[in-house]
This record gives C-alpha cells, structure tokens and sequence, in this order.
C-alpha cells in the first residue's frame, strides 16, 4: 500500500536546485531549470525540497555549493498552472522532497516537448534564488 501524505500548503516555498549559470544578473532563473530530463529521469516529476527550518543544513549541503544553488517558488504558484502540482515524496536523505508533476514526458515526442517547454518558461517566471539564513 502506497503511504498517503497531506497536501502541500500553497504557501510553501519549494526549493530547486539550479546551475549559477541558469540565473541571469537579475536574479531571473532559465526555463532550462524547469525542463525535464531527456533521458527521461524526471518522468515521475522536478525533484524539488519543501522548505524546512530543521532540515536547513540537509538543504544547504543539497542546494548550495560553487556550481549550484537554491531557487524557490511558492507551491501555490505551480498549482495555478493546471495540470501541475507539488506532491510530497520523501525520501531517507531529505524528509521534505517533493516532487512537481504533471509536466510532459519529453521522450514521448515532439507534442509532448512542446508542452514541456511551455511549462518550463512559464514555471521560469515563478522562482527567486533562496539564500540560506547566514546565522545556521
């Protein structure tokens, strides 16, 4: 039987793990953050993390390092863009990930690119880069 999770608030930040080169100078993520894999390792969704004040040293060392750093967006900005969600899916190393489903298989064609890359950009227009509290 398949464990049952309660919804994610919509006011949860989700944290993305993006290259530093994928953030523009004005602090503006690539849709490139949003795309599914084309080997095909997204099929069950974006690995995101539900921001967690105990769990912030399990998402600094995840998130934050010289080639990549955090991103967030609020889990009720991906749901206005039916038929996307967040849903929980934790794991051993991190309590708080998610995942966020719905956006296309891209190795299943070029309709299903398409609409990828249309969730991708619009997904792109959510996220601000998250900085970790200096003080932890």
């Amino acid at each position: 039987m398949i464990p049952a999770f309660e919804p994610i608030a919509p006011e949860a930040n989700a944290l993305r793990r993006v290259r530093r080169s994928e953030i523009n100078s004005l602090g503006r993520i690539r849709k490139g953050a949003f795309l599914p894999s084309k080997s095909g390792k997204d099929r069950e969704g974006l690995s995101v993390s539900i921001e967690n004040a105990a769990l912030r040293a399990v998402h600094r060392a995840k998130y934050d390092d010289g080639e990549h750093r955090a991103c967030y967006v609020t889990v009720g900005s991906v749901r206005e863009l039916q038929p996307l969600d967040v849903v929980a899916e934790p794991d051993e190393d991190d309590p708080a990930h998610a995942l966020i489903v719905g956006i296309p298989d891209l190795t299943l064609g070029i309709n299903e690119l398409e609409r990828a890359e249309y969730f991708a950009g619009e997904l792109a227009r959510r996220p601000r880069p998250y900085t970790f509290p200096a003080n932890e």
